[in-house]
């Protein structure tokens, strides 16, 4: 079936890698949560495309790192990976901030109905504040 499907299955995408990097960064569960929300707003906007899956997740963290005032650092490796790859980050990052910014007008009840649950307080509330919802 998956070489009918022409399916990878070694193909690692930007979820899975946002899973690792939250493993190894030892950063609090709500910035995961937040980044993870961060990560499927990248799925509106078709200028992510350009983004390989690992920016895409290093940005959702970095992004949700700073949203939610999280002081703890990147470990060493991270950090330098992330300097590396500054450029790319920060052009993702504010590319996020517009979508978001367009998505403060647009209801989207479903990805709000699930970072509304228990799962994810604390993002829910920093999404009541920001989107007023």
């Amino acid at each position: 079936i998956l070489t009918k499907l022409d399916f990878d299955i070694l193909t690692v995408y930007s979820y899975s890698l946002l899973q690792r990097i939250h493993h190894i960064s030892l950063l609090p569960i709500e910035v995961f949560h937040l980044a993870l929300f961060i990560l499927e707003c990248m799925f509106f906007e078709e200028e992510f495309l350009k983004y390989d899956d690992f920016t895409k997740a290093l940005s959702a963290l970095y992004f949700a790192k700073k949203w939610m005032m999280c002081n703890l650092d990147f470990p060493y490796y991270l950090s330098k990976v992330i300097k590396e790859k500054k450029k790319e980050i920060k052009e993702c990052v504010i590319l996020t901030m517009k979508v978001i910014q367009v998505l403060k007008g647009m209801k989207l009840t479903a990805v709000f109905k699930k970072f509304r649950s228990e799962d994810y307080n604390e993002v829910a509330k920093e999404l009541e504040k920001y989107f007023r919802i």
